[in-house]
């Protein structure tokens, strides 16, 4: 009983320090693994009347100042966001595609629409959604630091990023905070 107790009391610190390794804000993970050029930026929460909804962290290889469109957009760069909510994949959809057409000012092709309708997973609290966008390639996705999907379209990734990047986002405290400003 006291070899249990010891190994409990010597591995617990471990297993805590694995999980903080994989869920904490400076760890190295799956992402600087699999994308080593990118480096923190930025983070802020988001929340939706007092609610938290997620935390979001910014990843570039370079910062990007004040005009996103014009540095940001030129290098790889990822966009973490750790859910405190279950939200249903659709509901994410709906919300990126209304935001979308809000920031663009027309109507997103069906094509669009069905892509990001086909991408979103159903998400728990602590889920992370990470998207990487890479010039002239889109946007890769993943849920947990598994690929979910793709985006092969630059206007398409770009329009979804400037959700929370564009100067006329909705959030421009979380846009700041994301850029570092």
């Amino acid at each position: 009983m006291a070899a249990t107790v010891l190994w409990c009391v010597m591995s617990g610190p471990a297993m805590a320090n694995q999980v903080s390794q994989a869920n904490g804000p400076d760890s190295s993970d799956w992402l600087s693994s699999r994308y080593q050029t990118l480096k923190p930026l930025g983070q802020g929460e988001l929340r939706f009347l007092g609610l938290k909804v997620y935390n979001a962290r910014l990843f570039a290889e370079r910062p990007a100042g004040s005009q996103p469109s014009e540095t940001l957009y030129g290098q790889p760069f990822a966009l973490r966001l750790i859910y405190a909510r279950n939200i249903k994949g659709q509901d994410i959809a709906k919300r990126s595609e209304k935001e979308m057409v809000r920031l663009m000012g027309r109507d997103l092709p069906q094509g669009w629409r069905n892509a990001l309708q086909r991408l979103f997973p159903d998400v728990a609290v602590g889920d992370d959604i990470t998207g990487v966008y890479l010039p002239q390639q889109g946007a890769r996705f993943y849920l947990n630091g598994r690929p979910i999907g793709m985006l092969e379209d630059l206007e398409l990734a770009q329009g979804f990023f400037d959700i929370w990047l564009s100067e006329r986002t909705r959030e421009p405290s979380l846009r700041a905070s994301l850029l570092g400003l």
